[in-house]
């Protein structure tokens, strides 16, 4: 029994060392070759390249081979789907795409997927074949932000939530966010027998517009106790309601947007904070997942159209907003 369990043991230590062997397989051989992957990307503004250094990183990290497709600025679904079909002529390992949300790239992700493993990152292609989609954490970003306001407003007050008329996924998640944050800090309250001490209002449509910003004039009442979160876009229409009002600086206003504009009103004192993506560091996790996905067995691999990870957004506020 001794000699077995030494026998085990040393087999066990030999298994644990050839796990960091690397350029040989445990039968001798080599290692396979690196995985081949593509990122496709979307334009050549700042923003995308960002996405594709961090695509280069997260390449070099994980060891495998990147090649990058761009769409021409004014490119549009078409030319993303012959994009996606020329691959599929001689598939890579494995390949990542920012959908741009029309059937010609669903379809051509589909196909693709027929032929190599997909992942879409930041939108998705919903009901697709593809294995895999990343995508902003939009519900803790919601609480994130949510949470900086009902920090500045201790006694209670209103949180105004002001959102376009037609609402996307993301746009959604960050609701849900908002309203879990301000049902938690109401919680001891209610659990007590209290009111409420924080409400939120919606409202939906462009601050630009006259019927909305009413709405958003009616909600602000007493400007001691609210504060607003500007749910998706360029907050400048909100930014100048709130300085017509004279109420910039005692509203405290949080965007989701990483615009240069936006950056800069934060700068100016304009705007609180906002929550942004951080481009390069979604680049760099879908070319990590993506080459994991490339050398995961069937076992290890999601089902399709199952796989789902996030990326964090960033809260920026003055003085720490990117250059």
């Amino acid at each position: 029994m001794r000699g077995l369990q030494i026998a085990l043991g040393f087999l066990a230590t030999l298994g644990g060392v050839g796990a960091f062997i690397t350029g040989v397989d445990a039968l001798g051989g080599r290692s396979p070759a690196p995985p081949s992957i593509v990122m496709v990307t979307n334009g050549s503004s700042d923003y995308w390249q960002r996405v594709s250094a961090g695509a280069r990183a997260g390449a070099r990290e994980s060891g495998a081979r990147l090649r990058l497709c761009t769409i021409e600025p004014d490119g549009d679904a078409e030319e993303q789907a012959a994009i996606l079909d020329g691959l599929g002529t001689s598939p890579p390992d494995g390949v990542a795409v920012c959908p741009l949300g029309a059937s010609a790239t669903f379809d051509a992700v589909d196909r693709l997927a027929e032929r190599t493993k997909v992942l879409t990152y930041r939108e998705d292609a919903a009901n697709s074949r593809r294995l895999f989609y990343l995508t902003s954490a939009n519900f803790s970003a919601g609480r994130r932000a949510a949470s900086e306001i009902l920090d500045a407003l201790p006694h209670g007050g209103r949180l105004l939530v002001l959102m376009p008329l037609t609402t996307s996924p993301a746009d959604s998640y960050r609701l849900d966010g908002v309203r879990e944050a301000v049902r938690l800090r109401n919680a001891p309250s209610l659990l007590a027998g209290e009111p409420a001490r924080w409400a939120v209002i919606e409202v939906r449509g462009d601050a630009g517009d006259a019927s909305v910003a009413k709405q958003v004039r009616d909600a602000l009442g007493s400007l001691e106790d609210c504060g607003i979160v500007h749910l998706n876009g360029d907050p400048s229409a909100i930014i100048r309601l709130l300085a017509e009002t004279g109420s910039r600086s005692s509203v405290r206003l949080i965007a989701f947007d990483g615009s240069p504009q936006t950056f800069a009103a934060i700068e100016r004192g304009e705007l609180y904070a906002t929550l942004a993506e951080d481009p390069y560091e979604l680049g760099r996790a879908a070319a990590s997942w993506l080459a994991r996905l490339s050398t995961s067995s069937v076992n290890g691999l999601p089902a399709r159209g199952q796989g789902l990870s996030y990326v964090r957004p960033i809260l920026y506020r003055q003085g720490d907003v990117p250059r």
